[in-house]
């Protein structure tokens, strides 16, 4: 009730725009600070002061306010030094003395009640004296202060992970079982990083888990599907050689979790720990972080080169199709062995590219080579965040394997799968 009748009786007065009523002048004050503080007095619960009944009325009923006599001054006339705030103030005694005159219930606190600071005066006399002197600083006695080194964090982990509504479909020779395309499938990938950094060491660790689940209205035998599934373990440990150079001794593991069948048919195509890839490389690293003036914008680069490599490929069920993976066939018996067994050179390059907040375009290229086979996979995905937890994935793997069973000789060595998503995305 009181700030309605406040606003009622100031806009009589003055406009908003010439009282300029965010600032705060205090009630009675002669002058403003308008940068220490921020409310005006006359909008908290009001406090009956009965030492300025008279003055205020003196002020009111002596000289009825006109709003032209005060507004419209002659252009002629110069503005005296704080004009406009005495003006606010001669508004606000008015103001308090309005209500006070005619709604006296507003008033729930008085002066007299509110605590008070004891106040003791100091009077000058002739026996006062004040002994004033002077000081010398020596600067070469005043010790420098203590430097503050902060505790570092030498183990940095990192964790993305996302779930979403996806389309996909892949090349009919996909290794790990072919799929159609599919709408409004549920794809799912989680990425934790856990790396540490200190004098020449440097550890690189991160695991990946990426899951596509999809309908099969064409299958009669199951009513779901699962592609484009893999677990991924990485490791590369390094000591410094140079500015940006490691030698580093990289480590990967890779799998799929969920069993994969054909279409219409109980052969077992892919498996958990069927098959599985190991490969052990012995190198150097090369890293680089661009930056630039915009903070949203950087590069970050990371290239492994290990021309000593050692990759192991098993199988825990042999009844997968051997042949699709790449297991090399077995002269004595005409079948394929269960296990892969090859020294060679790989090449492993990753690249980071945030051209501002709300994209990242991801690319990995790994290649490796034994000198009589070929296996080279190239990834890029590029990352839209429409919010802090949405985000839209466009996603292409390019997969070259060269000692994988052609079912015709005109067949392709080349793999592709791609996917396109919408969902929940998190980062930390």
């Amino acid at each position: 009730m009181s700030f309605l009748v406040l606003f009622t009786f100031s806009g009589l007065l003055l406009s908003a725009q010439e009282l300029y009523y965010n600032d705060y002048i205090p009630f009675g004050s002669e002058m403003t600070y308008r940068d220490t503080v921020i409310v005006n007095q006359l909008f908290l619960p009001l406090v009956f002061n009965p030492d300025v009944i008279f003055t205020a009325k003196e002020i009111v009923l002596g000289k009825p306010f006109q709003k032209e006599n005060i507004l419209q001054k002659p252009t002629y006339q110069p503005a005296k030094i704080f004009q406009r705030e005495q003006l606010k103030i001669q508004v606000e005694n008015m103001a308090y003395l309005y209500l006070q005159s005619n709604h006296p219930s507003l008033f729930k606190y008085s002066i007299n009640k509110m605590p008070s600071e004891k106040i003791t005066l100091i009077t000058n006399t002739e026996k006062t004296t004040v002994s004033v002197e002077k000081t010398g600083v020596n600067m070469e006695q005043i010790g420098a202060p203590k430097k503050f080194i902060p505790d570092r964090k030498y183990w940095i982990s990192s964790f993305e992970s996302a779930l979403k509504f996806s389309e996909n479909s892949t090349s009919d020779n996909w290794h790990s079982g072919p799929t159609k395309r599919t709408i409004l499938n549920i794809f799912t990938r989680n990425i934790l990083k856990y790396n540490y950094e200190k004098n020449l060491i440097k550890w690189d660790n991160d695991m990946e888990v990426k899951v596509n689940f999809y309908n099969a209205p064409n299958d009669t035998l199951r009513q779901y599907k699962v592609n484009d599934d893999l677990l991924r373990l990485h490791s590369n440990f390094g000591v410094k050689a140079l500015k940006k150079w490691y030698y580093t001794l990289d480590g990967e593991f890779k799998t799929q979790l969920f069993s994969n069948y054909q279409e219409n048919t109980t052969q077992l195509q892919a498996a958990f720990l069927s098959p599985y890839i190991f490969n052990l490389g012995l190198g150097m690293k090369y890293g680089h972080t661009q930056k630039f003036k915009r903070p949203d914008r950087s590069v970050e680069l990371t290239l492994n080169l290990a021309p000593f490599a050692y990759t192991y490929m098993g199988t825990k069920n042999t009844d997968i199709d051997l042949g699709r993976h790449g297991f090399p066939k077995d002269d004595e018996t005409g079948g394929h062995k269960r296990y892969l067994s090859k020294l060679g050179s790989t090449i492993d390059f990753n690249m980071t590219v945030k051209p501002n907040w709300d994209v990242v375009w991801k690319s990995r290229f790994r290649y490796f080579t034994s000198y009589d086979r070929i296996i080279s996979e190239f990834e890029n995905s590029f990352d839209f965040a429409l919010s802090r937890y949405f985000s839209t994935l466009l996603y292409l793997h390019i997969r070259y394997d060269d000692g994988v069973t052609r079912a015709n000789p005109s067949d392709s060595f080349f793999q592709w799968s791609q996917l396109m998503s919408f969902g929940f995305s998190y980062k930390w």
